[in-house]
Parts: C-alpha cells; sequence; structure tokens
C-alpha cells in the first residue's frame, strides 16, 4: 500500500485500527517536534510501520503502544487506546518482528567482528522462535515473521559456511527459501543459487558455479522483466521490489565473472562484470520500504571483484593497482574486505613482490584468526598460507 491509500482500503476489518490511537500518536509526535525518521530511531520501530500506524492502516499491539507511549511520554494514553487481548494469547507478531529485526542486526554485527562461533546458536533459535510464531499468526503479520525468519535462516548459512560446513550452508539457504516463500517473497530462491555458485567457486568448482550463477540469474523470480515482488517489511504492506531481483541478477553475474576467471576465459569474465556493474549501478541500494537478500554491494566494490578477476587471469600487475587504488578509498573492515586483501597478497606475489606480500599477510593474520572465517582461511591457502 502507497502513502496515498485511504485509511484501510484493501485491507481486512480486524487489520484496522481505530483512528484514535494514530491520531493522539502523531499529536505526542508533533509536540515534541519529531519527525518519523527520530521517532523511528528512539523506538526502533521502522518509519513505514509508524506512519501506517498514524494513518490508522495497522492496529497496533500492546507492546507497540507501550513502547510509544513510554518513549512519548504518553502517561499511558497510547495505551488505554489499544484492547487488551481477549480469548487465548496469540503471538505479537509486531512485537516480534520489531524485537528479532534488532536482535538480527546486532547478531550481523557480531558476526562481523568475531565470525560465526559466538552466533550460530543464537541464530537457530531465533529462527525455531519465528517459526513457531508464524505458523499461529495469518495474514500481513505472519508472513512479515515467515520474512524474518527467512533473513534469520539465510544468515545462519552464511554463518554456517564461515564455519567449514557447506552441507549446513546449503541445507540453511533451503531453510530460508521456505520462509521467504511463506512470506510471499520468491527471490530467495534465486539468491540461494548464487550462494551455491559462491560455495562450487570457493571448491575450485568453476563450471558448477557457473551453473549456479546461470540459472540464479534465469530464475523467474528475479527475469529482467520489469514484475511486482511483493516483499513484506517490519510495517507490512506490499512494495514492487524490482531492484532487489536486480541485484539478485548482480550478485549472480558477480559470481559468473569470478568463475570464468578461474577458467582463464577473459572474454567471459568482462562479459559478466560489465553485467554485474551495471545493475549494481543502476540499483546501488535495496527498494525504500523493503529488504535484499545478499550482503552490502555497493558500486565502491566493483572494483575489487575486477581486481580479483585479475589475479585469477593472471594479470598480476594491473590487479595490484586496481586494488591500491580502491583500497585507499574503502576501509578494510570485515571478512568479506579481508579475503580481498589475501588476493591482493597474491597479486603481489605473481609480480614478484613477493617481500610486500608477506608484510600484508603479516599484517592481516591477526584479524584473520580473530575471525576464524573458512573462507578466509581458503584465500590463505590458495597463497601458500
Amino acid at each position: 500500500m502507497d502513502a496515498s491509500s485511504g485509511a484501510g482500503e484493501g485491507l481486512p476489518a480486524a487489520a484496522v485500527a481505530s483512528p484514535g490511537f494514530g491520531r493522539r500518536l502523531a499529536e505526542l509526535r508533533a509536540a515534541r517536534g519529531w519527525s518519523l525518521s527520530v521517532l523511528a530511531e528512539r523506538t526502533r520501530i521502522s518509519v513505514s510501520h509508524l506512519g501506517n500506524l498514524e494513518r490508522s492502516e495497522r492496529r497496533p499491539s500492546r507492546q507497540l503502544a507501550e513502547i510509544c507511549d513510554r518513549v512519548l511520554g504518553g502517561g499511558g494514553e497510547l495505551i488505554a487506546l489499544v484492547p487488551a487481548p481477549v480469548g487465548p494469547l496469540a503471538p505479537d507478531a509486531g512485537a516480534l518482528v520489531v524485537g528479532y529485526t534488532a536482535v538480527l542486526e546486532s547478531l550481523r554485527d557480531l558476526g562481523r567482528s568475531t565470525g560465526p562461533r559466538f552466533v550460530l546458536g543464537p541464530l537457530v533459535a531465533a529462527v525455531r522462535v519465528l517459526r513457531d510464531g508464524a505458523a499461529g499468526v495469518d495474514g500481513d503479520d505472519g508472513r512479515a515473521l515467515w520474512l524474518l525468519a527467512a533473513r534469520f535462516a539465510e544468515y545462519t548459512g552464511w554463518m554456517a559456511q564461515e564455519s567449514g560446513n557447506d552441507v549446513s550452508a546449503i541445507r540453511w539457504c533451503q531453510t530460508a527459501v521456505q520462509c521467504a516463500d511463506r512470506g510471499g517473497d520468491p527471490t530467495m530462491a534465486a539468491y540461494a543459487l548464487v550462494r551455491r555458485a559462491l560455495i562450487a567457486q570457493h571448491r575450485g568448482d568453476a563450471k558448477s558455479a557457473i551453473g549456479f550463477a546461470r540459472r540464479a540469474a534465469a530464475h523467474p523470480a528475479v527475469s529482467a522483466e520489469v514484475r511486482q515482488v511483493s516483499a513484506v517489511g517490519a510495517g507490512g504492506g506490499h512494495l514492487p521490489d524490482v531492484a532487489a531481483a536486480a541485484r539478485i541478477r548482480a550478485f549472480a553475474a558477480r559470481r559468473e565473472a569470478q568463475a570464468h576467471a578461474l577458467t582463464g576465459d577473459e572474454r567471459s569474465c568482462r562479459r559478466a562484470l560489465e553485467t554485474s556493474r551495471e545493475l549494481i549501478l543502476r540499483h546501488p541500494e535495496p527498494a525504500p520500504g523493503s529488504w535484499g537478500w545478499g550482503p552490502r554491494a555497493t558500486p565502491e566494490t566493483l572494483g575489487l571483484v575486477e581486481a580479483s578477476c585479475l589475479v585469477a587471469l593472471g594479470h598480476f600487475g594491473r590487479a595490484v593497482r586496481l586494488f591500491e587504488a580502491e583500497f585507499a578509498r574503502l576501509p578494510v573492515a570485515d571478512n568479506a574486505h579481508q579475503r580481498f586483501v589475501v588476493r591482493y597478497a597474491a597479486a603481489l606475489a605473481g609480480a614478484g613482490d613477493a617481500g610486500r606480500a608477506r608484510e600484508v599477510l603479516a599484517g592481516l593474520r591477526p584479524a584473520a584468526d580473530r575471525l576464524d572465517s573458512a573462507t578466509v582461511r581458503n584465500e590463505l591457502r590458495s597463497v601458500g598460507c
């Protein structure tokens, strides 16, 4: 539903709130001189969800009302405008989505700084909680829970891969596909093929990596023609997500390019790189109000991917120059960038500067040991470390 829709239009009666809550929420916010963005930051509730509440297009949960009342100093006014639940206690979908979205972001931050050891257990437990909760909720709230469960499962798969368990990684990706499908977003099925391509690439199986990448790009959920892909965010509602579909095709092209580089096929590598570049430049960020699967790919990382391909193709001097230009602009902050640093060292060694390559790897070792990343270890083994 877009911002121009009338209150409650197209929604079942049970999903529409009394206008009293939304009106009073907007009054209390305005009295403090806060924008929706400020209120979203202080409550950790999405801007789109708060906007829907103020327009009475969504029904607030009791816990959400308590959060807003506390932050805005409502003195219980907002809580009083939300009827207490009657009958059997059902999962509070809104509270689960708000709370577990914050949990996921915290676990992602922890995973980037510590690796998989300290996050896999909480991730697995969260998937179980969200799937159980989603099974008891209908409508948009249920779909939002299924999609959040899918996000947790997808990240659990990545952490399983980082721990060196590719079989578990594939299984968790399939769990994410199933949850996302129940949430109304079929694009995870395409992204799961991108992940299969990455696993094959790390195993050195370039042929399989190319096959998985091409299947991902051709998947009906992300095909090149413009389509409406349902994506339900924390605030509910359906949004066209053409950008997220295009970004999955960009990731697929990136995987294909690197696999072609492993086979020495420079022409096909260049063609796939250009496809990825065009798609990322056209869609540098997911559509507002939605999320996309996969890493936070930005136009700035394109040069690092190209330099990696140059290493595999044996163009070491060009790779060194491109890596150094990109590292001058980008911080080396997480395990993804550490993999690029290892490839930079490989380029230095290939270009005849073995001493500098050893210095780079020595500087990387403490962070690599702390993260305990299987993919980084694979990269280190590829350069003899």
